[in-house]
C-alpha cells in the first residue's frame, strides 16, 4: 500500500505486541496526520496501575471509538473488534518477539525515573515478569487473531511492518 493513502483515512488503529513500537509509531503518525492520539493503556489504566471497572470501561470504549477522528495506539483483544469494525485503516507491528523484548528493556531505562506520558499518572515503569511471558505468548495466541479480523474485515488501508526499519522508511514516505 502507497503511504500517501493512508492520508485519506481518520480512524486508524495500530496494533501490535507489547513492546512492538505501537506507541512511538502513533505518535509520529499522529503528527504527521494530525488526528488525535488516544493511549489505550492511559484510558484503560488509573492511578498505581488500577483497572478500570469492566463495564465502565466498556463504556469509555465506546465512547474513544465513536470520535470522528483517531489513531488509537493498543491491543486489548476483548475490545479489538469493534476497533477493528471502526477503524478505515490498520496498521499491525509484527516484529520479532527479540524486537519487543529490545524495545521493553529500553521503555523501561528511559522512563525509569518519570512517569510515561501514554500512561496515566503515578503509573511507574517497572519490569514484569509477566511483560516478557505475555510477548512470548503473543505470537501464538494473538497473532492469529489479528490476521483473521484483516482477512475477515478488510479495511480500506491495512498494512503490516515486520521491523522498525519498515516502520520508518514507512513514515518517511508520508513526507
Amino acid at each position: 500500500m502507497e503511504a500517501s493513502e493512508l492520508r485519506n483515512c481518520k480512524r486508524i488503529l495500530v496494533v501490535g505486541n507489547d513492546g512492538s513500537g505501537k506507541t512511538w509509531f502513533a505518535r509520529k503518525l499522529s503528527e504527521k496526520l494530525d488526528l488525535p492520539l488516544v493511549h489505550l493503556d492511559k484510558e484503560f489504566f488509573r492511578k498505581n496501575w488500577k483497572v478500570t471497572p469492566r463495564e465502565e470501561w466498556l463504556e469509555k470504549h465506546r465512547q474513544l471509538i465513536a470520535q470522528e477522528k483517531w489513531i488509537i495506539d493498543g491491543y486489548y483483544p476483548t475490545t479489538l473488534k469493534e476497533r477493528f469494525l471502526c477503524a478505515d485503516a490498520v496498521v499491525y507491528l509484527d516484529v520479532p518477539n527479540l524486537v519487543c523484548y529490545r524495545h521493553l528493556l529500553k521503555r523501561n531505562r528511559q522512563y525509569k525515573t518519570e512517569n510515561r506520558p501514554d500512561l496515566p499518572e503515578d503509573c511507574p515503569e517497572y519490569l514484569r515478569s509477566e511483560q516478557f511471558r505475555a510477548i512470548r505468548m503473543f505470537n501464538k495466541t494473538e497473532r492469529n487473531r489479528v490476521y483473521s479480523y484483516m482477512k475477515r474485515f478488510p479495511r480500506p488501508f491495512m498494512l503490516v511492518l515486520h521491523s522498525d526499519y519498515e516502520a520508518k522508511t514507512f513514515l518517511k514516505e508520508l513526507d
